[in-house]
């Protein structure tokens, strides 16, 4: 017969044991249901999945990366991150191209007088300027550049993220200006808040701004399609790329095939292809300014 001591310590064994199973019993039924929930979270991606990426309204998209944040399996996540990245990609890519817009931009020649030979940087600014209402001339934005030489005493070439490299008028011989001095001069006129440099960034962005009736300040190429005289520059802060055949331009509007710009050597609405466009705009380094709207 057991002592009052032993079924004591009997008792408190059996009471362990009942616990412990029970515990395991359910941790084993919340195993099984978590997997039983991401098989089911499983099943529902392959479904939509299923269905034709370039068919996936926004709605579905949300859906979908809302659906892949339930995952647990990093396996799974990774999998199926990387399907939606595709299928995110194509989204864009369609309402992109099933959008459009065009702005009434007034047009400014910088070959008028007094005349800009290599000043289409500043004329283009100056398009965008009068557009929203900034009374300002291309002369008066070509005194005010900051300007740097073509190529200082001891041979390094001028930098055109630092000034306008050489003459604006073209008295000398000069190249232009990226897009750096270009947004600092459009903050001596407008709230420096507004000025947006979108420089290196996709053209997306562009499409964005234009979408919102933004006309937007770019470098490009002469041409509009890309160039194959690119050259490097020593300058004093390192190497830059330049082409003599770079041209700023402002662009007024898009469609999925084309973009249309105002062109400063004098033609308005300008079409051109938007294909060759951005990639001689993304040779150029994806240079681009918006003024964002008052509200």
């Amino acid at each position: 017969m057991l002592t009052k001591k032993q079924r004591r310590i009997s008792a408190l064994v059996i009471t362990a044991i009942i616990v412990v199973t029970f515990v395991s019993v359910c941790q084993f039924h919340t195993k099984a249901t978590e997997k039983r929930s991401q098989e089911v979270i499983v099943m529902r991606l392959d479904k939509e999945f299923e269905t034709a990426a370039d068919t996936l309204q926004a709605t579905d998209i949300k859906r979908v990366e809302k659906t892949i944040k339930e995952l647990t399996d990093k396996k799974d996540i990774k999998k199926y991150s990387e399907k939606f990245k595709v299928i995110k990609k194509q989204q864009v890519k369609k309402e992109n191209s099933n959008r459009s817009a065009k702005i009434d931009v007034p047009l400014l020649n910088q070959m008028d007088d007094p005349r800009l030979f290599n000043g289409c940087e500043v004329t283009s600014l100056a398009m965008m300027l009068n557009f929203n209402d900034i009374n300002i001339t291309k002369q008066q934005l070509a005194e005010a550049i900051t300007t740097v030489p073509l190529e200082d005493e001891t041979g390094l070439k001028g930098n055109p993220h630092e000034g306008f490299v050489g003459s604006v008028s073209g008295e000398t011989p000069g190249l232009g200006v990226y897009h750096d001095p270009i947004a600092q001069l459009a903050t001596d006129y407008v709230d420096s808040n507004r000025v947006k440099d979108i420089s290196g960034k996709g053209f997306i962005n562009v499409i964005e701004a234009l979408s919102e009736g933004q006309p937007v300040w770019v470098i490009v190429t002469s041409t509009f399609s890309p160039v194959t005289n690119m050259q490097t520059w020593e300058t004093a802060a390192g190497p830059i790329d330049i082409t003599y055949d770079m041209h700023s331009v402002v662009l007024t509007g898009f469609d999925k095939d084309n973009v249309y710009l105002n062109n400063p050597y004098g033609e308005k609405d300008q079409t051109v292809n938007r294909a060759d466009f951005i990639a001689a705009w993304e040779q150029m380094g994806s240079q681009a300014i918006y003024i964002k709207k008052t509200k």
